[in-house]
């Protein structure tokens, strides 16, 4: 099993956010994903045994969230990259992860700037993860 999770927020109204900060959002939430994916979906493919890949996207992919147009963005992409590889891979199973906040150390800063959200523990997520895998 292959977890494949990068990413981060540039927070903002997106005509005002830095698009140096937007391109690095799209190499880190994308990019990467897309370009570990290519190394090593081949290999997953040839095994005897199936393999399964879990895609770390978020709930704001279903969403465009103000101030984080540009991180939602990036994340239904990765939505659509999960549905394409699943129709394509013939021995890969593929769980795409869909969270709501999470309480990391980006989200705690988020949410000192006044941001209120439903959070879940990151332990409690892996967990749920975990069990929708079987």
């Amino acid at each position: 099993m292959v977890f494949l999770n990068a990413g981060f927020a540039v927070h903002g109204q997106f005509i005002r956010t830095n698009s140096k900060e937007n391109q690095s959002l799209l190499d880190t939430n994308l990019y990467h994903v897309v370009a570990l994916a290519k190394q090593i979906l081949p290999g997953l493919e040839q095994r005897k045994q199936r393999s399964a890949i879990v895609v770390n996207s978020s709930i704001a992919s279903y969403q465009p969230l103000y101030g984080l147009l540009s991180y939602s963005s990036s994340k239904i992409l990765l939505n659509y990259l999960t549905a394409g590889l699943e129709q394509e891979c013939k021995n890969t199973d593929f769980l795409l992860l869909t969270p709501g906040s999470v309480l990391t150390a980006p989200l705690k800063a988020f949410i000192k700037q006044g941001c209120c959200t439903l959070i879940a523990s990151v332990e409690g997520c892996v967990r749920c993860t975990l069990t929708n895998l079987g």
